[in-house]
């Protein structure tokens, strides 16, 4: 591809560059001896300018996206003087990064680089051809600029920072970004510098390359601020995911499918600034391009971000999000993530599919349920029971299938929970009645209310309530009925008892206290059990905690240095938590615990914790109200003098 190449959206889908630039380090060098300093920055803008005059002298269009960002560039220099960053060293790398980004590019349109991304081949190759409009040059500019090349230059400077520099392999993590939350809210920052500019953006490329526009009517400025906002705002946000996703690759090809995602991103949205055109035709296949967009995201890239989703909770609705997105077949992942045992996500992704994915991909997912199959009706019955989505747009006969299966399991409970000898065993009689409850609140979504059990229906022989408790659809009433010895192969006894100790006990604590039982039992099954001595050191400031110690028994001592001496925060005993704060912030801990007695804990790992939280936001709430407990207990100790 030479300089006098035109390319158009429709022909830069064969190809799906980017990998290449996880291999050569796109983004990612080593800063320059001193690191990349205000000066540095300084002098970028300097020859940014100067290739400003040379792309007019030649009436290179590209000179209105060249502009444009010259401009920005320009007002996040006088943020920096102004101290408006957290971290100024990091915030000059990230800008001096983001420009020879910028440049690179322009370098690697020049020499014909086929391993260019497919939104800077249609950025260039249309302002440069004089395809595209001031607008559209300036959107396509914005688009390849802040969907692509952002996510690197971002991983980049957090990495030279030393944000980045875990053990290998990557210590389990709650968080997305993996990085200071300092980080976070200087890259918003810059992207707020990005909203504040646009007015002063428009006006200095207006006035440059379109004073007809420029002193037109305020319908079209409004207008082209407005585009110029909404994708500014939209493309910060899934820059920062699709950095997450980077940071969370644990291996160069997870790393080459990501990137390969966020080429297929880029591209998609140059149809969207394809329509931004008077000529008609160019409009209307701009408009259809992007209802019916095909990224032609490679299998393998696909089948990447799949396994990253079923593999990694932390990042997996950012996935699946992007697969949705970029027109993946819902029917090959939804059978994946069913056939992974991934339910919860194969809900999730339907919905994000309703929502983000091409309209061809939207009436695929109809022929999906309509199908029916094992996999279709337990995508489903997730999707309805997670009010993932609505019965009402779904069709008629698939919501049936799964209404009828919901009335015979809340049927079969009724039927179990009065049986005598079931009955008079408090916690199988309750987790019976509970299971009914929530049944009752699911048929409701079908649009059909339960129907009552038939006044002639015969009572359940023990027997056969015993095989139904065996295979009972509620893990939590299986492992009650077997614990009691409740279940056709009466398998359970002490190892069972064990188990629902364990959850009861989760269940008892503070942190637990609104997830069901059924959502602990494969917490309980993690659980790894610990003792410590008397004055034992628990855990150590300064050091990764890995996870949540639960007190089982005894008494642990929680104190920090405070000004050169040692203050008791607090006074911790059962069901309390220790390490909570380090999983958290992903951080070192702040504080020792020392065991006082000798002490049993329950050890929840990060990577545990991280899927809990995930897949059941109330884990949270309990999370908040342990921490707030411990803030009002030291705010009141350091009261007390």
């Amino acid at each position: 591809m030479g300089a006098d190449s035109e390319p158009s959206p429709e022909s830069v889908t064969a190809a799906a560059p980017g990998v290449a630039d996880v291999r050569i380090g796109f983004g990612q060098q080593d800063p320059p001896a001193g690191g990349y300093t205000l000066t540095g920055f300084d002098d970028r803008l300097a020859t940014m300018a100067e290739q400003q005059e040379t792309l007019v002298g030649a009436g290179d269009y590209r000179a209105v996206f060249h502009l444009t960002y010259l401009t920005f560039s320009r007002r996040v220099r006088a943020a920096l003087a102004a101290g408006r960053f957290a971290d100024a060293d990091w915030a000059a790398d990230m800008s001096c990064r983001f420009v020879d980004a910028y440049l690179e590019q322009v370098r690697r349109w020049g020499r014909g680089d086929p391993t260019q991304c497919r939104a800077w081949r249609v950025a260039f190759g249309s302002a440069q051809s004089g395809r595209a409009n001031v607008v559209q040059a300036m959107l396509l500019g914005m688009n390849a600029h802040i969907h692509y090349d952002l996510a690197f230059v971002t991983l980049g400077a957090c990495r030279a920072a030393g944000d980045l520099s875990d053990p290998s392999p990557p210590r389990p993590s709650i968080s997305r970004a993996r990085v200071p939350d300092a980080r976070y809210r200087d890259f918003l920052l810059i992207n707020q510098v990005g909203w504040e500019s646009i007015p002063h953006i428009q006006e200095t490329v207006l006035r440059t390359f379109a004073r007809t526009l420029a002193w037109g009517t305020k319908p079209v400025a409004r207008l082209t601020r407005t585009l110029g906002q909404r994708l500014l705002m939209e493309a910060r946000d899934t820059s920062w995911a699709h950095t997450s996703l980077l940071v969370h690759a644990p291996t160069e090809t997870d790393r080459a499918a990501v990137a390969a995602m966020i080429d297929a991103h880029a591209a998609s949205h140059t149809h969207l600034v394809a329509a931004l055109t008077a000529n008609p035709r160019r409009a209307v296949g701009g408009s259809r391009g992007w209802r019916d967009r095909q990224t032609d995201l490679p299998e393998s890239a696909r089948d990447q971000l799949l396994a990253m989703a079923t593999t990694n909770p932390v990042v997996a609705d950012l996935a699946l999000r992007q697969l949705a997105f970029a027109g993946a077949d819902p029917a090959v992942v939804l059978d994946a993530l069913v056939d992974a045992d991934q339910e919860e996500l194969a809900g999730n992704f339907a919905a994000m599919v309703a929502r983000h994915a091409p309209a061809r991909r939207r009436k695929d997912l109809e022929r999906y349920w309509r199908r029916g199959g094992r996999q279709a009706h337990a995508a489903l019955t997730v999707a309805l029971a997670g009010g993932y989505v609505a019965a009402g747009d779904l069709p008629r006969r698939a919501v049936a299938r799964v209404h009828d299966a919901w009335q015979a399991a809340l049927d079969d409970a009724r039927r179990c929970v009065a049986v005598p000898e079931i009955a008079a065993t408090p916690d199988l009689a309750e987790a019976l009645r509970d299971y009914e409850q929530r049944q009752s609140d699911l048929l409701a979504r079908t649009g059909r209310p339960p129907r009552p059990l038939h006044a002639d229906t015969a009572p359940l022989p023990l027997v056969h309530a015993q095989t139904l408790l065996a295979v009972h659809p509620d893990p939590w009433v299986r492992v009650c009925a077997a614990g009691h010895g409740l279940t056709a192969d009466h398998e359970g006894g002490h190892a069972m008892a064990q188990l629902i100790e364990q959850v009861l006990f989760l269940k008892s604590t503070a942190v637990f206290l609104e997830v069901d039982p059924a959502s602990l039992l494969p917490v309980a099954e993690e659980l790894q059990e610990c003792t410590f001595g008397a004055g034992t050191a628990i855990i150590r400031s300064g050091d990764w905690a890995d996870g949540i110690h639960l007190i089982t028994e005894g008494r642990v001592r929680v104190t920090q240095d405070r000004d050169g001496r040692r203050v008791d925060v607090a006074d911790l005993g059962r069901g309390d938590a220790l390490g909570e704060l380090s999983a958290l912030n992903d951080a070192p801990a702040t504080a020792d615990c020392t065991a006082v007695t000798p002490v049993r804990t329950v050890f929840l790992a990060t990577g545990v914790l991280a899927q809990l939280l995930h897949q059941h936001p109330r884990v949270a709430i309990g999370l908040v109200r342990v921490l707030s407990q411990r803030l009002t207990t030291t705010t009141l100790m350091l009261a007390d003098g």
